[in-house]
């Protein structure tokens, strides 16, 4: 029997090197036999354990009845309508959109659970618009908004995996996408509000997100520079 002089793991006499750091085995009383059993299994069995998803949601989907049963109770014996249960239902529903989709959807999953996720929240927002009874603010400020930061998601996100933005670059695009966003959010909103296009706020989200995406740039596309850093932190 033999120990390795490196790290002091005990070897058997079929071991060539030291498993675990690799060190080559120098023993003259007891040199290496090929033949000799291994100590430990060359493979170990894969273990493929497997969750049952759809279990999963439907567990889920059932937590989720009851409240939405007593919400709907309550609403009815005291406003004799539905009127406020409207809202947590459906957050209910967009809660459950978001867990559900990616289960059952096997395909361009990602894409397809951002799509209709965005679909549902507009939904949503257009049934908060109509209950609410203040008409006039989902139309021209909610509904390009929503499309306009699923696209900037869906965008980033395809990139992401055609390996176009890798690196520094994604967080890169990601500030910059959010600076023009504040900026279309206070457009849209001043000319709803303020009947004119007014710019106040934005740039306090615009210049530090503009700034950290420029250095973010920089530092991308200075290989040595990026490698120096990566080695300091």
């Amino acid at each position: 029997m033999s120990y390795c002089v490196e790290c002091g793991v005990k070897l058997g006499d079929g071991e060539e090197k030291c498993p675990l750091c690799g060190t080559a085995v120098q023993n003259p009383i007891h040199p290496y036999n090929p033949r000799a059993p291994k100590p430990y299994p060359a493979r170990t069995a894969e273990q493929n354990l497997q969750i049952d998803r759809r279990y999963w949601l439907g567990l889920v989907s059932s937590a989720m009845l009851l409240p939405a049963a007593i919400m709907v109770v309550l609403d009815l014996f005291f406003s004799g309508g539905l009127s406020w249960s409207l809202y947590p239902l459906g957050a209910l529903v967009l809660l459950f959109v978001a867990l559900a989709v990616p289960i059952l959807v096997k395909k361009h999953r990602i894409y397809i659970t951002m799509a209709i996720d965005a679909a549902v929240l507009l939904g949503y927002l257009k049934m908060v618009e109509i209950v609410s009874g203040a008409r006039g603010w989902f139309d021209p400020v909610v509904f390009p908004l929503i499309i306009l930061a699923a696209l900037m998601v869906l965008g980033v996100t395809a990139s992401i995996r055609q390996r176009l933005l890798k690196d520094l670059a994604i967080p890169a695009v990601i500030l910059t996408l959010v600076a023009l966003l504040s900026l279309a959010v206070e457009l849209l909103v001043s000319s709803q509000m303020l009947n004119r296009l007014q710019v106040s706020w934005s740039p306090f989200v615009m210049l530090p997100c503009g700034f950290i995406a420029l250095m973010l740039f920089l530092i991308h596309s200075h290989k040595p520079l990026q490698t120096e850093l990566k080695k300091r932190l």
